[in-house]
């Protein structure tokens, strides 16, 4: 039903600060995320900047049938890593969600989403360009999580 793309996402001081302190000369195997998840927002009422906390983002997540609280693991298909002066990339899979039946049914709108690793921290968050109404048992909300990093030492 919805495929939807953040807007601008906000990456978190906290992983930009962590990540430029993982690159090194003599790093040459450098694992900044290591177990991935993706959650949903629930409202709009966080104003996301990069110095916003996944605890913060944690207490606006979503509610609805079929939504694990935490959000879903996703596979990185490249691993963060750092390798002398070569480029650094992190791109995650589709991540599906879907409102299933349930008794009671519980709806939601969802507005955005956020990435964080379970060890880590928040990684990045933003808002949907449209948000997206999950009433009907059936809906599905299809998500692309990825966070492209290119950096030159």
């Amino acid at each position: 039903m919805s495929s939807r793309s953040l807007l601008s996402p906000v990456v978190s001081r906290l992983f930009a600060d962590a990540l430029l302190a993982a690159i090194a000369p003599s790093s040459t195997d450098d694992h900044l995320i290591v177990s991935p998840k993706i959650a949903l927002l629930g409202t709009p009422s966080v104003t996301i900047t990069p110095d916003t906390t996944k605890a913060v983002l944690d207490a606006e997540e979503v509610a609805f049938s079929g939504y694990t609280a935490g959000g879903s693991a996703i596979t990185l298909t490249t691993p963060g890593v750092v390798r002398g002066s070569e480029r650094f990339q992190l791109l995650a899979g589709n991540v599906t969600w879907v409102l299933t039946t349930a008794d009671p049914l519980v709806t939601a709108t969802v507005y955005g989403a956020y990435l964080y690793d379970t060890t880590f921290g928040l990684i990045a968050a933003g808002y949907f360009d449209e948000v997206v109404n999950l009433g009907n048992v059936g809906d599905y909300l299809d998500l692309f999580a990825g966070v492209p990093v290119l950096l030159s030492l």
